[in-house]
């Protein structure tokens, strides 16, 4: 009996799931929408984009543009850790619109 194979090898998952969070790119971001003065809608569009950059950002230097290789879905690099961050950008976000 063979195996079947795996698309995705488990040792390369886990050091993909288990990357440093990026709640500085997060707060960055957040303290960018912040000293614009983007409220409402317009300051979380922001940080969806600014979030999918970052990711297609990553995907293409340390994944070499195949995140699918390293993730179990390539969907986890762009969308991954976006609720994570939230609070990261909203707290900077409303720092810096009630210091500006």
């Amino acid at each position: 009996m063979s195996n079947p194979v795996r698309p995705c090898a488990p040792p390369a998952t886990h050091r993909a799931a288990h990357r440093p969070p990026c709640a500085a790119t997060a707060s960055i971001a957040g303290a960018t929408a912040g000293l614009l003065g983007l409220t409402n809608l317009s300051g979380f569009a922001f940080y969806l984009l600014s979030s999918l950059l970052v990711g297609a950002i990553y995907a293409a230097g340390n994944c070499k543009a195949r995140p699918a290789r390293y993730f179990a879905k390539a969907s986890d690099v762009l969308v991954g850790g976006m609720l994570d961050n939230l609070f990261a950008f909203v707290l900077f976000w409303t720092r810096e619109l009630s210091v500006g």
